[in-house]
């Protein structure tokens, strides 16, 4: 079976958020022979589909990892400005008080 590449496209996204099998072919048209070619294809490593649906999925994990590093960072940046301004307000307390 051909595969246009707006449909490979569409089976990268599908691997992006990360949809499994059964799912994709709940909301895709096929025949019974084409449908039958397409879940063969998906699970074939030497395929077309089985590389776009994987490279999505690989894709959709690093942009996972990527705003969760992100998170990390900004939390740990949070932590240290709340920090240095709990050190400062004391110093002026020391300052002002005593």
């Amino acid at each position: 079976m051909e595969y246009t590449a707006d449909f490979l496209q569409r089976v990268k996204q599908f691997g992006l958020i990360g949809w499994e099998l059964d799912k994709i072919l709940s909301i895709l048209t096929f025949s019974p022979t084409e449908r039958a070619q397409f879940v063969a294809d998906f699970g074939n490593e030497e395929s077309i589909v089985y590389a776009m649906y994987q490279n999505g999925l690989n894709t959709g994990q690093f942009n996972v990892s990527v705003a969760e590093y992100k998170a990390k960072m900004a939390e740990a940046e949070g932590i240290q400005l709340k920090n240095d301004r709990e050190k400062r307000y004391a110093e002026l307390e020391r300052k002002l008080f005593g």
